[in-house]
């Protein structure tokens, strides 16, 4: 999109701002200067040289609104994509992992893209409530989630070369007595990030999109959950972008369906994540929910990614302005 975009103004203003600029220019001297001069090109109307002006006036302005959707469509889109979401983490990324390990711990996912096994190793898990402390009523689901406040993604790409990603997940157990099924995890967020020079800005996403679960040999945005069995649910991932004048940049993205995508991602940042789980009791016909609501903290071209409070207690410098916006 952004190189047709780009390829149209080029073209604009090659094949129609240049000549209406030549036919300008030489007019004003025609009528102004020399009135004796022959016309530029005779097939071409004997305006006036400021009508001239007003049209190569408004060529320009027409240039600037596309530069203008040239470099909103590359700075910020929100895309959609298939259940095949695990090939985001095996794209083959190479990136210098420099953030602190917490404590060592394993857990095994399964494949991401055919038989690739991919692992999260290094992590620190502890458990974390819902916003609802615990279950209220007969409507509510029974889960258990845990969060891991370090995540380090390793898998082996399609030329056999282990690489390794940051990452963030949640561990989500079923407590309930039966199976769960059409079990989804959506979400919305708010993101505030942090502009060095500026001030604090933060945005709501509201995109009601569905976060994915790693199931078995593949990622899916619906599972069935057993009594007792933990899944990992995926939350947030670095993935690296090119800027239009090349320069590669890292940016925290939601692994959700559709996603959010936007430069701004590449800043250091909380977010803010409301997730509402929703899933029906085999044998059942409507649906329960669990609310959960967390914060993490992410500043990608140093690889960090973590839960805010775990963050806070690690990295002395963060801006005061950005802690305290992400908390309201």
């Amino acid at each position: 999109m952004q190189k047709a975009l780009r390829i149209i103004e080029i073209l604009f203003g090659v094949l129609v701002g240049l000549p209406v600029f030549v036919m300008t220019v030489y007019n004003l001297y025609r009528q102004e200067v020399n009135p004796a001069a022959p016309p530029l090109i005779n097939i071409l109307p004997n305006w006036h040289w400021a009508i001239w002006l007003s049209i190569l006036l408004f060529i320009c302005v027409a240039m600037l609104i596309l530069e203008h959707f040239r470099r909103n469509a590359e700075g910020s889109s929100v895309k959609s994509h298939a259940d095949s979401r695990g090939q985001s983490l095996a794209a083959g990324r190479d990136m210098n992992i420099n953030a602190p390990v917490l404590a060592d711990h394993s857990i095994t996912l399964t494949s991401m893209i055919k038989e690739d096994r991919t692992s999260i190793a290094n992590i620190f898990v502890m458990s974390h409530s819902s916003s609802d402390g615990g279950r209220k009523d007969s409507e509510q689901l029974d889960l258990n989630v845990m969060r891991a406040p370090t995540n380090i993604f390793g898998f082996t790409d399609d030329n056999n070369i282990r690489k390794e990603i940051r990452a963030l997940a949640l561990l989500v157990t079923s407590q309930e007595r039966r199976k769960i099924v059409e079990l989804k995890a959506k979400l919305n967020f708010r993101h505030t990030y942090h502009e060095p020079g500026f001030t604090v800005f933060s945005h709501d996403y509201d995109l009601n999109s569905f976060l994915f679960w790693d199931d078995e040999k593949s990622y899916k945005k619906e599972i069935a959950l057993r009594p007792g069995v933990q899944k990992i649910l995926v939350l947030c991932e670095f993935h690296k972008y090119k800027t239009s004048n090349g320069e590669e940049v890292s940016m925290a993205i939601m692994a959700s369906d559709p996603y959010p995508e936007s430069i701004d991602f590449s800043k250091e940042s909380i977010f803010q994540v409301r997730i509402v789980f929703q899933g029906k009791l085999e044998g059942e016909y409507e649906y329960r929910t669990l609310h959960y609501e967390d914060s993490f903290y992410t500043k990608p071209e140093d690889q960090r990614i973590l839960f805010l409070d775990k963050a806070e207690k690690l990295y002395s410098d963060i801006p005061q302005e950005l802690l305290q916006n992400g908390k309201k």
